[in-house]
């Protein structure tokens, strides 16, 4: 039986047979963060909860400062959908979103995580090319 991290990659590899890829399935916590990544010029964040950007973000840029993470944050909602952007916020850290939307009423709404994502996806490629 495939796992969904082998399926994807096949679906990945269909789209471009020039990837490399490696998937792994593990917990990240604060513990293992820096061997998870250490070998990595760019980490791309995706968590859904704010504990776990923050833990990401933070053993990261504390143990392997020379990392570029593009993290998103403020997504939720609908509507105000120019108001996501992307930001430096410090010397390896971008945020894509718009920074203050809060969840609480609408939750997650698919278009505006869309949006942020395309700005993550966009980021990841400036630097890469910068490299």
């Amino acid at each position: 039986m495939k796992t969904l991290e082998s399926l994807v990659a096949e679906k990945l590899l269909k789209i471009n047979p020039f990837l490399h890829i490696i998937t792994d399935q593990v917990r990240v916590t604060g513990d293992n963060a820096e061997e998870i990544f250490k070998e990595e010029k760019i980490v791309c964040e995706a968590f859904d909860r704010a504990d776990q950007k923050a833990m990401l973000i933070n053993s990261l840029l504390e143990k392997l400062p020379e990392i570029q993470i593009v993290s998103g944050s403020g997504m939720a909602g609908y509507g105000r959908s120019n108001e996501i952007i992307t930001r430096k916020a410090f010397a390896n850290l971008y945020v894509c979103g718009d920074g203050s939307t809060d969840s609480a009423q609408t939750g997650l709404m698919a278009p505006r995580v869309s949006i942020c994502a395309g700005h993550q996806a966009n980021k990841v490629i400036e630097l890469i090319l910068e490299n």
